[in-house]
């Protein structure tokens, strides 16, 4: 499992683990995330956390743990039930991650495409592959994101 964040400013990760996760894991994977943003970021307390619906991100624990650190800056679903506070996750909204559609289609562009034989081997190409990604290229991609926002509130979360 590689598991990622991004933001206008770049990437925090990949972190790899080869089990399988489960609410514990993916904790710990949090765990390390924001340890790494506080110490790069120094307006973390402005920015906001979204993921997806995965059941292992969908646990009080998880959603304590997100509280804690970002407070009412999350959009998650299920967080808004959980804590009263954050943002629900637009119930027809297409899926917004630009992890899923941009961060994880870098690897399988031209140029990029080669057979790695080991986990080893995978874990290095998609580590390089995120690495050389410039950093003008997250600007743009989070300016579509929030083009993306804007048709997701004149839909009132319903499809566009």
């Amino acid at each position: 499992m590689v598991w990622a964040a991004i933001s206008s400013k770049g990437i925090i990760g990949p972190f790899f683990r080869e089990q399988t996760i489960n609410a514990a894991k993916y904790l710990g994977i949090l765990d390390e995330f924001v340890a790494i943003h506080y110490a790069l970021d120094d307006h973390w307390n402005a920015s906001w956390f979204m993921q997806d619906g995965a059941r292992p991100h969908r646990t009080p624990a998880g959603f304590d743990f997100l509280s804690e650190h970002f407070n009412d800056r999350v959009i998650a679903l299920d967080y808004d039930k959980h804590t009263g506070s954050g943002m629900a996750w637009p119930p027809y909204s297409p899926d917004m991650s630009h992890v899923t559609f941009f961060l994880w289609g870098v690897p399988e562009r031209p140029g990029y495409h080669q057979a790695q034989q080991t986990i080893a081997e995978l874990k290095q190409h998609t580590s390089t592959a995120c690495e050389t990604i410039p950093s003008d290229v997250f600007v743009r991609v989070f300016g579509q994101f929030c083009l993306t926002l804007r048709h997701v509130v004149g839909a009132n979360g319903d499809y566009f």
